[in-house]
């Protein structure tokens, strides 16, 4: 009871045969092979709707400038094989199930022996934009591409629970925008990593866990390290102006204050921070932020507490603000 073909209203449904030109969806319980037989198959001519399809081939290797497409229907960029995660291909290999994407209805031809009209090419360049890349897929962004070449970097239907897959929201593997949502499959325990490459010139990519509010700073190149599990992943474009170029803590507003007061501090790279409130004589109050964090503006709202959660009294208050390139403080009163 797991092997699914596709349809394209019905998305997968079970199956308990197989057809030639159909690709299927099959779950093994373990690595390892697995012998069909059947007879010789040189020559067939698959169906295809507009959309996604999946197919297979005949029973040798077939490279795709050798299918017949007499209609131009198949729509360049969008040959997807799987091997631990979506993977653009040139061949279409016997025994494989394998995506593509139609602009309409039609027939394709695949022939061991036959030699297409035209050159087909599954082969897509985009250069100089940012990359992001898990496994075999990359995903590409801050580019601009023309309207008609939209769909080429469009990705099939997400794979049946249980396998890895990363794209941006929209199923694409293309973000145009300076927000973009990332989703990431990934049912294996452990981290995962994830390499990147932005060749934006001034330009820092916030990479942010939409659950955990992690984030990640993106510049030149790298990699990261990502949990395991299904996440969801926004990535937010921020220019160079928009980071702090000195450590700074702001003055408090207001100050005086009653009951709350808002203090701001800048951070021009990532770096553990430490924001304490001490009362005049030097004692400890409340320890307000302890934690690592990304470069940038940030605000932190006291309450007027303690650590305890206990309304403290009126008076003066030092703030203080510790990284392990800064330390400055601040006088804050509470006025009651």
């Amino acid at each position: 009871n797991t092997l699914y073909y596709f349809h394209s209203i019905d998305g997968y449904v079970l199956s308990d045969m197989l057809n030639p030109g159909v690709g299927y969806w099959h779950r093994f319980a373990e690595s390892g092979d697995c012998v069909y037989t059947g007879s010789l198959l040189i020559n067939i001519l698959v169906p295809l709707h507009e959309g996604w399809n999946l197919i297979s081939g005949v029973s040798v290797p077939l490279d795709i400038e050798n299918i017949v497409d007499q209609n131009d229907l198949i729509i360049q960029g969008t040959l997807y094989g799987y091997d631990v995660g979506y993977v653009s291909t040139e061949t279409i290999e016997p025994g494989y199930g394998y995506w593509l994407r139609s602009y309409g209805e039609g027939n394709i031809l695949l022939s061991a022996n036959a030699r297409a009209k035209r050159t087909n090419s599954n082969t897509l360049t985009l250069q100089h934009t940012n990359t992001l890349t898990l496994n075999n897929m990359t995903l590409y962004f801050g580019a601009d591409i023309p309207e008609n070449e939209i769909l080429s970097y469009s990705l099939p239907p997400k794979p049946p629970v249980g396998a890895t897959d990363i794209r941006f929201s929209g199923n694409t593997k293309l973000c145009e925008s300076n927000e973009c949502v990332i989703e990431v499959s990934q049912p294996f325990e452990g981290l995962i990593t994830v390499e990147y490459d932005i060749l934006d010139v001034n330009t820092v990519w916030l990479f942010v866990n939409s659950v955990t509010g992690e984030e990640y700073n993106l510049s030149d190149n790298g990699v990261m390290e990502l949990p395991g599990g299904n996440a969801e992943y926004k990535l937010i474009k921020t220019t160079l102006s928009d980071i702090p170029t000195t450590f700074s803590l702001s003055p408090a507003y207001p100050n005086p204050f009653n009951p709350t007061t808002t203090i701001g501090y800048d951070l021009p790279k990532d770096t553990h921070v430490k924001l304490m409130v001490y009362n005049i004589l030097g004692q400890s109050v409340i320890t307000l932020i302890d934690a690592s964090e990304t470069a940038g503006s940030k605000n932190v709202v006291w309450h007027g507490k303690d650590s305890l959660g206990r309304d403290v009294s009126a008076g003066v208050y030092l703030v203080v603000l510790q990284s392990a390139d800064f330390t400055a403080t601040r006088k804050v009163v509470l006025l009651k």
